[in-house]
C-alpha cells in the first residue's frame, strides 16, 4: 500500500473564544474575597520560581491581568477564601488565553504578534542598573536643559520639586534592589518616614505619595478606570494600570507588588505628566534637551560631528532647497557616515499592542518613520554635495525616547509595509542607505554603544556592521540592539561618570541623612505620629 507525503502543513482551524473565556475567568475570580487574592499575588512574587529565566516565570503579566479583573468586576456579597492553588490556577487560565487571540495563527500578522507577546514580557526583564540609569539621566536633563521650564511647571503641578521627586524615587528604587531574589517587597511607615523626614518636608512626602500610590480602600476605584467593558483580546497585552501607581498605601506601610514595575514607572512617571499636561510645548523643550544631551555624548568621543546647523550651512552653501530634509548629527567616520536623528518620541499603546501593521504604520508615520525619509534624503543630498557614490558603509540611527520594539529599517519593511522602501527606490533608482544599516536605539541603548566605541576604540560604523551581520540570519538576529552590544561587550562597561556623578548625587546626600535620621527622632513619639497621621490621611 502506497503512503500519502504531506507536502504541506496542516493546519486546524478552531472557534476562538476570547470573550467567552476571560468572563469565566472572571466569575471565577469573583468567588474569592479581594483580600485573599491580593495577598496570594504578595506571595507569589515572594519567591522567584525559577532563577534562570528571573520573575518572568512566575507570568507577571498574567497576574497583573489577573488583579485588573478581580478589582474591576463588582463584588459579590458572599465570598471564599482564596487558596494559593486557586491563585495559580487562575494565572494558568490566563497564560492559556494565549491560543484565543487573534493573530498569532495568521501568517499576515504573526510577526507583530509575537512582537506583542515579547513586549508584554520585556517590561519584567530589563535589568535593575539600567532602571537606575534611566532615573538618573532623566533628572540630568531636567536640571540642566530648559532654562528652567522643567522645573517650574512640575512645581507648579504637583506641590514638589523635580529634585525632590528624584531623590525621594531614587530612595525607593534603592530600596528595592534590596532582596534580589524577591519581586514583591513591603515597606513600614515607620521605616519610611524616619528615613525621608526631616530631610524632606512631610507635605512633600505627601504630594509625593498621591503621585506614585493609591490607597488600599481606594484601589478598586482606580482599576475601575481601566475596565474594558467589550473585552477586546487587545486587552490580554496592554500595560497594567499600576505601571501609573506601582505603590499602595496601607495604614502600615507601601506594598510593592512588583519591583520592575515600581522602577519602570518611577522613570516614566515625569515624562508622561508632563507630555499629558503641557502636550506639545513639552515635547518641543524636550526634543530639544535631549538632542543637546546626544550632542554632548558625541563630542566627547568622535572627532568629527557635524551638527544639524552646519548641515543646513552646507546646503545654504551649495543651493540647495530649503526644504531638503536634514538629520541632527553626522558622524563622519573613515570607514563611513553615520546620520544621526533624535525623535524625543514614546510608543503609545496602540504601537506597543496592536498587531495590525497599517494602524502602527499610520501612527509611526509622523516622527518614527518620517526619521528614515529624512536620513535618506540628507545623505543623499550630502553624497550630491561632495560628489559622491552610494556608500555601502553608510548608515542611520533614529534615536527615541523609549523603546518603540521596531529595532531596523528591514523590520519596517518585514512588519509594517513591504512596499516601504521600494516606493523610495523607484521614486530615487537606488536607497542611499541600505535598509540592512538602518537602525532605531533607545537613548539608553545609544549611550551604552558610545561608551563601548569609547572604551574599546571602535566606530560606530563597525558596530553597525556587526549589528547587521547578525540581523542578516534568522539564526543570529536580535530583538534589539543592546542585545547586539552585549554581544560585542560582554564583560561591560563602566557607566559614563555624568551618570555615576548624577546617580550619586541623588542617593548619597539622602543616605547621609538617613544615617543620622534615628536620631532626628529621639524623644519625639508625637510628632512623629502626628506626621504618620497627616501623611497617611
Amino acid at each position: 500500500m502506497a503512503t500519502m507525503k504531506v507536502t504541506f502543513p496542516l493546519q486546524i482551524e478552531t472557534a476562538k473564544n476570547y470573550s467567552g473565556k476571560v468572563t469565566a475567568i472572571k466569575k471565577k475570580l469573583n468567588t474569592f474575597t479581594d483580600d485573599s487574592f491580593f495577598n496570594n499575588m504578595y506571595v507569589h512574587f515572594q519567591s522567584i520560581r525559577d532563577q534562570r529565566t528571573g520573575v518572568i516565570s512566575n507570568f507577571p503579566w498574567c497576574c497583573f491581568l489577573a488583579l485588573k479583573w478581580k478589582l474591576s468586576e463588582p463584588v459579590r456579597y458572599k465570598c471564599n477564601e482564596m487558596k494559593m492553588k486557586d491563585f495559580i490556577n487562575i494565572v494558568n487560565r490566563i497564560y492559556n488565553l494565549q491560543s484565543e487571540v487573534g493573530g498569532l495563527y495568521d501568517n499576515n500578522k504573526i510577526l507583530l504578534s509575537i512582537r506583542r507577546m515579547i513586549v508584554n514580557q520585556k517590561l519584567y526583564q530589563v535589568p535593575m542598573k539600567l532602571e537606575l540609569n534611566t532615573l538618573a539621566r532623566q533628572y540630568y536633563w531636567y536640571a540642566n536643559y530648559g532654562s528652567g521650564y522643567f522645573q517650574r511647571n512640575f512645581e507648579k503641578l504637583y506641590g514638589l520639586t523635580l529634585e525632590e521627586y528624584y531623590k525621594i524615587s531614587a530612595y525607593f528604587a534603592l530600596l528595592s534592589c534590596v532582596e534580589g531574589d524577591k519581586e514583591s517587597a513591603y515597606i513600614s511607615s515607620n521605616v519610611y518616614i524616619i528615613h525621608l523626614i526631616p530631610y524632606f518636608h512631610p507635605k512633600t512626602l505627601k504630594n509625593y505619595l498621591n503621585l506614585v500610590s493609591v490607597k488600599w480602600s481606594e484601589l478598586r476605584a482606580f482599576i475601575g478606570q481601566f475596565r474594558d467593558e467589550q473585552q477586546k483580546d487587545i486587552e490580554y497585552f496592554l500595560d497594567t494600570p499600576m505601571l501609573t501607581k506601582p505603590l499602595i498605601q496601607t495604614d502600615d506601610g507601601l506594598v510593592v507588588l512588583s519591583k520592575h514595575i515600581l522602577r519602570a514607572s518611577l522613570s516614566a512617571l515625569v515624562p508622561s505628566l508632563l507630555k499629558k499636561d503641557l502636550a506639545s510645548d513639552y515635547k518641543n523643550k524636550f526634543g530639544k534637551a535631549m538632542e543637546a544631551y546626544i550632542e554632548t555624548l558625541l563630542n566627547e568621543v568622535f572627532p568629527k560631528v557635524k551638527t544639524e546647523r552646519e548641515i543646513i550651512e552646507l546646503y545654504r552653501g551649495n543651493n540647495i532647497p530649503e526644504k531638503t530634509k536634514v538629520v541632527d548629527f553626522i558622524v563622519e567616520e573613515n570607514d563611513g557616515n553615520v546620520y544621526i536623528d533624535s525623535k524625543a518620541i514614546e510608543p503609545d499603546k496602540t504601537v506597543k499592542y496592536s498587531n495590525t501593521a497599517v494602524v502602527i504604520k499610520q501612527r509611526l508615520g509622523n516622527s518614527f518613520i518620517k526619521g528614515v525619509l529624512q536620513g535618506l534624503d540628507c545623505s543623499r543630498t550630502v553624497n550630491n554635495i561632495n560628489g559622491n557614490k552610494k556608500s555601502e558603509k553608510d548608515s542611520l540611527i533614529i534615536i527615541t525616547h523609549m523603546d518603540h520594539y521596531i529595532s531596523t529599517g528591514k523590520t519596517i519593511e518585514d512588519m509594517l509595509d513591504s512596499s516601504f522602501f521600494k516606493m523610495i527606490e523607484e521614486k530615487h533608482g537606488e536607497l542611499s542607505i541600505d535598509k540592512e544599516r538602518i537602525y532605531y536605539m533607545t537613548i539608553d541603548e545609544f549611550e551604552f554603544m558610545v561608551e563601548v566605541c569609547r572604551l574599546k576604540k571602535m566606530t560606530i560604523t563597525s558596530i553597525i556592521d556587526a549589528c547587521s551581520k547578525d540581523d542578516s540570519s534568522s539564526n543570529t538576529q536580535k530583538f534589539n540592539v543592546m542585545m547586539h552590544i552585549h554581544k560585542i561587550c560582554p564583560e561591560g562597561i563602566p557607566d559614563r561618570d555624568l551618570i555615576i556623578e548624577t546617580r550619586e548625587y541623588l542617593f548619597e546626600d539622602l543616605i547621609e541623612s538617613m544615617k543620622k535620621s534615628k536620631s532626628h527622632w529621639d524623644g519625639k513619639v508625637g510628632d512623629f505620629l502626628a506626621i504618620k497621621q497627616f501623611i497617611l490621611g
